[in-house]
Parts: C-alpha cells; sequence; structure tokens
C-alpha cells in the first residue's frame, strides 16, 4: 500500500457537504463555545472561530484555542498553508507552544517534510510530551535516517503507553515495520488498532498486508474483505483492497474468486494496470496463457501504467518459453523511466535462454549498478553468465556476495546446472561444497 491511502482514508472523513443552518442554534451557545466543541464540519468550524475571534475582549488563552481549532480544520482539509499560518499565529500569542510546535510538524509531515518535522516535533516534546508528540517526532526522524528501527520501536512502545488507544499511532508503528520487512511486529500493532476499534479500514488492509507476508493467506484475505465491505463504494482505496484479497485468493488456490477481484479491478479502474495484469497473471499460473497474453495485449491503459502491462507480457511470454516476443516485449520499455532492475534482469535471462551470452551481458549491466530488491536476483544471473563466460571463481564470489544481500541458499542449484550443462561436473561438485 502506498503510504498516501491512510491520508485518503483519512480525509475522507471530513467530506460531507456544508449544511446551510445557522451557526449558532439556540441561546445557551455562543461562537466560542460552538468552535470550542468541534462537533461541526471542518469548514464551518473555521467559520464559526473566525466570527468568535472578531471580539476584541477574548483573552490570550480563548484566542490560542480558537486558532488552534482553526489550524486543526485546516490540516483536515489538506489546505497546509491556511493551517500552517494558524500555527503561526499561536505561537505569536505563546513563544514556543507546544500545541503550534505539534500543529506546525503535522502539516511538515503531510508535505514530507520531515527534516522540519522532527525539528517541530522535538520542540513540542520538550515543552509537553504526549504519545502522538513522541511518535511523530519519531516518525519524521526516521524517515531522514536520524533514528534507527529498533530506536524508533522503542519510542513508539512508550508513545503507545502514553496513549494505547491512538490508532494512528498504532498503523503508524505497523506501517514503518512492515515497510522494514518485520511482519511480525506489523502483525501485532494492526492487531491492537483493531482491538481499539474493529471498523478501522486502513488497519484491517494493513493486517492484511502483513499476514499475507507472513503466508497466512486465509487471514488476509478475511481482513481485505474486512476493508472493502466498510468502504463506500466510490472510494479510491478499493483499488488497493481488492488487489490485495485478489492476491491472497490466488495464493490459495482459489482462482476464480480471485478472478473475480481483478475483473472488478478492470471494470471499475480500466485505465489502470493492476486488474488486466493481475487477471493475465493468474490465468497464466492455470496455463490458460493464450488468454492471459490477450488480456494483456488488448490492455488500454493511462500511458504511466503501460510500462507495467508490458513488463507482465514479457514475464509471462519468457515464463511459457516464448523468448523471442517476450525479449521484443522488453525492447519498446527498455527506456522507460519506470525500467528497474527487475526488467533488465529479466532481459537478461531471456537471453541466456537465447543462449546469447554477449546479449545478457549487456543486459544485466543495469540491473547490477543500482540498489533494490531484485539486486541479489541479478547477480544470481550475473553468476550464471560468469559460469558461460568460464570465469568460475568470479561466478562463486558473486554467488557469495547475492547471498550476503538475502539470495536464499538454495539457488545455488542453479549454478550447479550451468555447470553441468558446460560438463564440469567435478567443478559444480566442487562448487557446492565451497558455497556450504
Amino acid at each position: 500500500m502506498p503510504r498516501s491511502l491512510y491520508f485518503v482514508l483519512a480525509v475522507l472523513c471530513f467530506c460531507s457537504p456544508v449544511l446551510a443552518k445557522p451557526l449558532i442554534t439556540d441561546s445557551e451557545n455562543t461562537y466560542v463555545t460552538f468552535c470550542q466543541d468541534r462537533e461541526d464540519t471542518s469548514e464551518r468550524l473555521i467559520e464559526g472561530c473566525r466570527k468568535a475571534l472578531e471580539d476584541a475582549n477574548l483573552s490570550k488563552k480563548v484566542r490560542h484555542d480558537l486558532l488552534e481549532v482553526i489550524g486543526d480544520s485546516y490540516r483536515d482539509l489538506n489546505q497546509w498553508e491556511e493551517a500552517r499560518a494558524a500555527y503561526e499565529s499561536m505561537m505569536g500569542l505563546v513563544l514556543g507552544d507546544a500545541a503550534a510546535q505539534e500543529g506546525l510538524g503535522w502539516v511538515a509531515f503531510a508535505q514530507d517534510d520531515y527534516a522540519a518535522a522532527a525539528t517541530a516535533f522535538e520542540h513540542s516534546v520538550s515543552a509537553d510530551p504526549s504519545g502522538f508528540r513522541l511518535a511523530g517526532m519519531a516518525s519524521a526522524q526516521y524517515r531522514i535516517d536520524a533514528l534507527s528501527l529498533e530506536d524508533l520501536n522503542a519510542y513508539f512502545d512508550t508513545a503507545i503507553i502514553m496513549a494505547p488507544e491512538a490508532n494512528w499511532i498504532l498503523r503508524e508503528h505497523a506501517w514503518i515495520n512492515h515497510d522494514a520487512g518485520n511482519f511480525a511486529t506489523a502483525r501485532s500493532s494492526f492487531k491492537k488498532a483493531l482491538e481499539n476499534w474493529d471498523e478501522d479500514i486502513n488497519a484491517h488492509y494493513g493486517l492484511s498486508n502483513a499476514l499475507y507476508e507472513l503466508e497466512d493467506f486465509t487471514g488476509s484475505v478475511h481482513h481485505a474483505s474486512e476493508a472493502i465491505a466498510l468502504t463506500d463504494h466510490d472510494d479510491p482505496a478499493l483499488h488497493w483492497f481488492h488487489e490485495r484479497r485478489s492476491f491472497g485468493l490466488w495464493s490459495l488456490g482459489r482462482y476464480r474468486q480471485a478472478l473475480k477481484d481483478a475483473d472488478f479491478l478492470m471494470e471499475h479502474y480500466a485505465d489502470r494496470s493492476t486488474g488486466y495484469v493481475m487477471r493475465a497473471r493468474i490465468l497464466s499460473d492455470m496455463g490458460r496463457v493464450k488468454e492471459a497474453v490477450s488480456v494483456l495485449s488488448e490492455a488500454k491503459v493511462d500511458e504511466a501504467d503501460q510500462y507495467y502491462v508490458t513488463y507482465w507480457l514479457a514475464e509471462i511470454l519468457y515464463t511459457d518459453q516464448q523468448f523471442d516476443p517476450a525479449w521484443d516485449a522488453t525492447e519498446g520499455i527498455k527506456h522507460n523511466n519506470d525500467a528497474d532492475g527487475y526488467l533488465h534482469k529479466l532481459r537478461a535471462e531471456i537471453a541466456l535462454s537465447q543462449d546469447d551470452t554477449p546479449k545478457a551481458r549487456l543486459a544485466v549491466g543495469p540491473a547490477l549498478m543500482t540498489e533494490g530488491a531484485w539486486l541479489p536476483w541479478a547477480m544470481l544471473v550475473d553468476a550464471r553468465i560468469l559460469i558461460r563466460e568460464d570465469r568460475f571463481e568470479e561466478a562463486q564470489a558473486r554467488f557469495k556476495e547475492a547471498l550476503l544481500r538475502g539470495l536464499p541458499l538454495g539457488e545455488v542449484s542453479v549454478l550447479a546446472k550451468e555447470m553441468v550443462a558446460k560438463g564440469e561436473f567435478k567443478r559444480a561438485a566442487e562448487f557446492g561444497k565451497a558455497i556450504e
């Protein structure tokens, strides 16, 4: 899930239309109490607070509190500059004010200015610690590499103790650990968030992701389904929820149900690649390669998504041993801005299958030049090429390097096959022993 999903879900909570009714409906209320109660829409709260601020007799404390509601309301509406102005006005009333610093921290955080966010949160924590402020500070510092994951988790443990019912803190902790590959930790925090509120859509989706990575596909499907059931039919987040459920169903071998989610994506997000790619990959796994190729060949998607359609077309053709068409497909996207190490690794594998070692050598180069999850696998392909070039010691060194980067040891069989194919039986046995 893209990290922006959290903000999509959060913003949707504030999208109800402004009602054409008076701000003050009874004699017991004033604009000040209307604003301080925070029980209306963000737009109406801003209007009411501004009317309240017209009273020149307000105390500094009340004026400060009204500005905070204005800042928070603008932030809820993603109107960052207006929110910042309100928080800065609070600072004009109380220099170094913790609430104002926190508000400025959230504004900077939402705009991906994590250095500024970290500084603002640090000031707010120093002035008046809270679970939210501590979590915001830790998250911002982690994002600018000023905090290790271990230290971040320690800060979040404290933040959760300070605010155990704050689901944003739990979800943020979970997503950070999920993205770092700590899926068990992510699972725990997402579960705690759902214990607080069992209709937390973001937590259901996050838990579905974590369970999928932990190979609990049944649980993953369940929580993806919960997220779908709780989400409005026109919410764009449904794209991610149906994709996640389709992966889970596919992994359980429930192909027909997985295809239904792919069809939903193709129908409701016809200009995006997700549904077409998902349907094609499932069909290919079912042995219906011709249909899979047809789905991708006929897909009409946005230009930005065409790369992924073509990449998976090449991948499916390659898996089906249609090497020449697979290579031709990659030729048209090798210079695309989205082209990454996976594509260049695939091109090298296709070239090897075509018995064209020089072409494979050229193809694998870009995959080895950049960091990414593909790198250990690209190193494995490079080791295969080195064997075909009779550079056995270099192949062994490259494979060891790939192991250090996370390549499974069992992939040594791939290189053994390359050596056996060259008639190097003794060297293959020695290579296996050396790796052990």
